[in-house]
């Protein structure tokens, strides 16, 4: 059956190519990062952090919204927090402990309005979303040359659970524990500033403390977030990011992010502006290498879940997003126009189907069931 239906396709298809014309140029978003105070993204701040560390501790920021201004509008996913090693005179060394622990939300409090109690602050902010929690260590390399003064942010921590954020719903909060340091050579000062309206951090040497010591601080802090579309944050716009929007559109989610298309809803739009603005490619790439052709259909006949009304997703045929692959995704991959048109950001208009191509489309789904007619 699979074999008669590409021996029919290749004929469908010439069809279908001859009775198009083309489409946009590429859209796509990228990622980027935020570093907060934002004076400080290339500039030394004015402290540093006492280099006798606890045996464990616990601190709790609060970033104002306006600190994120370069990212997109409606919000993104962040996927990294980083520090930055003070200026002054390190050598190499590594810095980690046993357990760092990181917790992120939003809250309504500015940094200025903080609470040095720690109950407080987490009560504005509730709920929070553990994003890290295990070992964590860094291992700084000197800068060259020498003496550098504004240190890259090495110590880096790549969340576990990237975490949606929108400036728009209020203030990040993060909340930090640290537990049995890790330490060699001489690194292990973080860059500070002081307080401010950009950002606002407090600190107890033990967890056990209800408050927060020395009136607060600003921890200089390079935050890096993901392009929109990508749900997962490893910096890819793949098949488990359309496969994951397909999933929050039938099940009616409400989680902003899934609002690709920013407009309030969270429906097929999003679908397609994933595929065509933000991914910039077609309807029936199935192996989202940019081109619609044969290797697609290669690839989903393989998979075997054609009209068997079993669960499909994109690399499977399902290029509607229903959760299934049937007749009615070739006609959306079809009317698209995409097929044997190359790359889409080599062309140069919008393909409009043409009375060629629903003949074509209809022509090709009579002969699938004529076939199947003649063999029941």
């Amino acid at each position: 059956m699979q074999a008669t239906i590409m021996k029919r396709f290749s004929v469908f298809a010439a069809i279908v190519v001859a009775g198009s014309t083309c489409c946009v140029p590429p859209r796509g978003a990228v990622a980027g990062t935020v570093v907060s105070p934002n004076a400080y993204e290339n500039t030394e701040g004015r402290g540093e952090s006492n280099p006798a560390w606890p045996l464990s501790a616990k601190a709790q920021s609060i970033f104002h919204r306006s600190e994120f201004t370069n990212m997109p509008t409606g919000g993104a996913m962040l996927t990294s927090m980083n520090l930055r090693p003070n200026g002054g005179g390190f050598t190499d060394g590594e810095l980690g402990f046993e357990r760092y622990v990181l917790a992120f939300g939003v809250t309504s409090v500015d940094p200025e309005d903080m609470s040095t109690v720690f109950e407080v602050n987490l009560l504005s902010a509730s709920p929070t979303t553990v994003v890290y929690d295990d070992q964590w260590l860094v291992e700084i390399v000197n800068p060259d040359p020498p003496g550098r003064d504004t240190r890259p942010f090495d110590f880096r921590a790549e969340l576990e659970t990237p975490f949606f954020y929108n400036p728009e719903d209020g203030n990040l909060f993060v909340e930090w524990f640290f537990e049995r340091p890790l330490i060699t050579g001489e690194v292990r000062q973080f860059d500070l500033d002081y307080r401010s309206a950009a950002q606002t951090t407090i600190w107890a040497g033990n967890p056990a403390d209800a408050a927060g010591c020395c009136g607060g601080f600003s921890v200089v802090t390079e935050f890096t977030f993901a392009a929109p579309g990508d749900f997962d944050g490893n910096d890819v716009l793949d098949a488990n990011d359309i496969d994951r929007l397909s999933a929050a559109i039938r099940e009616m989610s409400e989680e902003a992010v899934y609002d690709v298309n920013r407009d309030g809803n969270i429906d097929p739009l999003d679908h397609g502006s994933w595929v065509k603005d933000l991914k910039n490619t077609w309807f029936g790439d199935a192996n989202l290498d940019g081109e619609f052709n044969s290797s697609d259909f290669v690839q989903v006949f393989q998979a075997g879940h054609y009209e068997t009304g079993q669960a499909a997703v994109w690399s499977e045929g399902d290029w509607n997003g229903d959760g299934i692959f049937s007749s009615v995704d070739f006609v959306k991959a079809f009317l698209a126009g995409g097929y044997e048109q190359g790359q889409r950001d080599a062309i140069n208009a919008v393909p409009e189907p043409t009375s060629m191509t629903i003949t074509a489309i209809s022509l090709f789904f009579l002969s699938i069931f004529t076939r199947r007619a003649q063999e029941l």
